[in-house]
């Protein structure tokens, strides 16, 4: 979730004071712009990283900015079918709106919207039930609802990248 990515990055941050530099030897990346004529063709990624002896993944928009992130794997394996899965499903299941009452329910694979205070969310089961991303938080529910549109539009074309100790990599080069 959004709030294990923050931890992630705090303890990075951490232990990158605790070895000896400062916030004037880094800074938060910025989103990088994305011209309007390339927003159509760009493809979104898939980034695959991992945190100790288990495997994560986040999915990127064509700026690179983080739209969804998974939970964690025990291999890489498990990752690469998840995000098979992803692909093959997400761009054509239904959206079960979990915000209104009563629900109504949908088979998997699917997306859920869930609101958590005043921000909404979503995630994607799986065809077997399991949750395989969870989005960041939106401010609306027509913002939480166009990330749906757009992973369901641009899903089949992200590309795979791991990272590696010299940034990211095409996961078929790895």
């Amino acid at each position: 979730s959004s709030a294990d990515f923050k931890h992630t990055l705090d303890g990075i941050v951490k232990g990158l004071n605790n070895a000896g530099f400062t916030d004037q030897d880094y800074r938060a990346q910025e989103e990088t712009p994305v011209p309007e004529e390339e927003k159509a063709t760009r493809p979104g990624r898939f980034l695959i990283y991992q945190e100790g002896k288990s495997f994560r993944f986040e999915l990127l928009a064509a700026n690179f900015s983080s739209i969804a992130d998974s939970p964690s794997y025990s291999t890489l394996d498990s990752v690469k079918r998840s995000i098979r899965s992803i692909k093959e499903y997400a761009c054509n299941v239904p959206v079960q709106d979990n915000t209104v009452e009563p629900v109504e329910k949908q088979p998997n694979p699917k997306f859920e919207i869930f609101r958590d205070g005043e921000n909404y969310y979503f995630r994607f089961r799986a065809k077997n039930g399991k949750q395989t991303i969870s989005s960041q938080m939106y401010a609306s529910k027509d913002g939480c609802r166009n990330g749906v549109d757009s992973v369901q539009k641009h899903i089949t074309r992200a590309e795979i990248y791991i990272e590696t100790e010299d940034g990211p990599m095409p996961l078929e080069e790895y």
